[in-house]
């Protein structure tokens, strides 16, 4: 059972980096803009409408208020698939992803079932230069986007000595 949910988290992670890649891509061709370009002083809604909402299908939008989604950041998009996307804004360099592969189910944590997708205003979705000591490093000790790095590096899957029981 382990073993299919590693093989299962892993497939919706590779497919939501896919996607988010991909809206990415569209919204530089449509817009004319490189990614680098675009206006990351807009808060979280308008930079998402501005630039990725039309590439994703989804069911509802919502603005959380008073944190009840903290690990999803402020705009929570429900994916058709049952997954949740959530938009954390950034000041005027950076716009990052969560992307819950369960939805509202528990355990909502880094790293379980709760991942973090760097974007920034020079490279667009990161993929970050990291090593897999050193994902596999800031993965255990943090949980942040290194645990997304670590499975992408791993080839999208978990390898046994990935840090979290899933």
């Amino acid at each position: 059972m382990a073993n299919h949910k590693k093989t299962e988290t892993a497939a919706k992670l590779k497919k939501f980096y896919s996607t988010l890649s991909n809206a990415i891509k569209l919204s530089e061709i449509e817009t004319g803009l490189n990614a680098s370009e675009w206006d990351y002083t807009l808060d979280y809604k308008d930079f998402f409408e501005e630039y990725l909402a039309k590439y994703f299908s989804y069911t509802k939008i919502e603005i959380n208020q008073n944190n009840q989604h903290v690990l999803y950041g402020l705009y929570s998009v429900y994916l058709n698939d049952g997954t949740v996307m959530g938009l954390e804004p950034g000041g005027d360099n950076w716009k990052g992803f969560y992307f819950d592969v369960n939805g509202e189910k528990g355990p909502n944590q880094l790293g379980r079932d709760v991942y973090f997708y760097e974007m920034d205003n020079h490279s667009g979705l990161c993929s970050g230069d990291y090593t897999r000591e050193l994902a596999l490093e800031n993965c255990k000790n943090y949980g942040d986007n290194s645990c997304a790095q670590l499975i992408m590096i791993d080839g999208w899957e978990f390898k046994d000595d990935y840090p979290y029981r899933l």
